[in-house]
């Protein structure tokens, strides 16, 4: 697991961890919309941002965010 802070386009979060997960049941990356089929590994992004607490499931293939 990687918990860090970094800025994006000049904002910043107050905690960013990331982690590597296999899916149990399917799911959907909250960007691109692929399936996340089960047995699958995703990319799992919990921060906290204004306060406020958010969570990101992504494929294994791309990059969100970057």
């Amino acid at each position: 697991m990687e918990c860090y802070c970094e800025p994006a386009e000049g904002e910043s979060c107050d905690l960013w961890c990331e982690t590597w997960r296999r899916a149990r049941k399917e799911h959907k990356c909250c960007e691109c919309k692929e399936i996340i089929n089960p047995g699958d590994r995703y990319a799992y992004t919990f921060l906290i941002f204004e306060g406020e607490p958010h969570t990101f499931e992504g494929p294994r293939r791309r990059v969100h965010g970057a």
